[in-house]
């Protein structure tokens, strides 16, 4: 009796049917391959430009986040007015080289603008220009940006720093 029982068990049900075996290929046909190569064939091309994507994204914040790192650097240079080593006045000059070099060769100092100093407050300071004593300053700092897929429409990257220089 055991005997009968453990043959009724070791028997599939009468829905389940056997697996033939067929070296791992056992309920795969042709045509299910060719369609999993097709869908990777399409989806790939969309994957790599995700990526690419990604990547350009990535790259943007980076340098805008050097950028405005520059900028806030130039700022804090120019705040005091005077230079803390040999006690020169600061100018636009000085402060436009501090922002280049805070911005680690991503901005060359035609990208870089002050304003705020005397006499045209409203347009970019250059020169020896001194900055003067408790009054507003900002500092700008606008670079081209090249992508490298055409899904990201960035052509320029902007970071700016606005303070005001201590009271003399």
């Amino acid at each position: 009796m055991d005997r009968n029982l453990d043959e009724q068990w070791s028997k599939p049900p009468a829905t389940q049917h056997p697996r033939p075996r067929m070296g791992g290929q056992a309920l795969h046909h042709p045509w299910k391959r060719g369609q999993s190569t097709t869908e990777m064939a399409l989806v790939i091309p969309f994957l790599i430009a995700f990526l690419f994507g990604v990547i350009d994204l990535s790259r943007a914040i980076r340098e805008q986040a050097v950028i405005a790192n520059g900028a806030h650097v130039g700022l804090a240079y120019a705040q005091p007015v005077t230079d803390p080593k040999d006690d020169h006045h600061i100018t636009a000059a000085d402060v436009i080289s501090k922002t280049v070099g805070a911005s680690q060769g991503s901005v060359t100092s035609s990208n870089v603008c002050v304003l705020g100093i005397p006499p045209n407050v409203a347009s970019c300071a250059i020169g020896s220009s001194p900055v003067p004593n408790d009054q507003p300053i900002t500092i700008s700092v606008t670079t081209p940006f090249t992508t490298i897929t055409p899904f990201i429409h960035v052509k320029s990257l902007t970071g700016s720093a606005f303070g005001k220089t201590l009271p003399s």
